[in-house]
């Protein structure tokens, strides 16, 4: 039964390691994608009388609008990310519960 019940543990460590890599990653990724859509908004708001005299507001509208939407696609891949990893977390020491339970009667 004990080493049913420590079973687990190494899933858990290899789980945790393997997400906390693909997380730091993804929070770089989206890092980027904030400052490139700041800069974005900053150059835009900036020279804002040569974007009006080139009438040009919807192009510089839809460019800030792409990078707000990358960013959101990789704050959605964090979230999922984070929803497989918690579930997981949550669910091995209850399925490590259970099978003890089952082995132990």
């Amino acid at each position: 039964l004990t080493l049913v019940t420590f079973m687990s543990v190494p899933l858990i460590v290899v789980a945790s390691k393997v997400y906390g890599e693909y997380y730091k990653r993804l929070t770089t990724l989206v890092q980027d994608a904030q400052a490139a859509s700041n800069s974005t908004a900053d150059e835009t708001i900036g020279s804002m009388r040569t974007v009006r005299s080139f009438a040009n507001e919807e192009a510089e509208s839809a460019a800030y609008g792409e990078k707000l939407g990358t960013m959101l696609a990789l704050n959605n891949k964090q979230a999922v990310a984070y929803l497989g990893y918690g579930s997981f977390i949550t669910l091995a020491p209850l399925i490590t519960t259970v099978t003890v339970l089952y082995f132990g009667g």
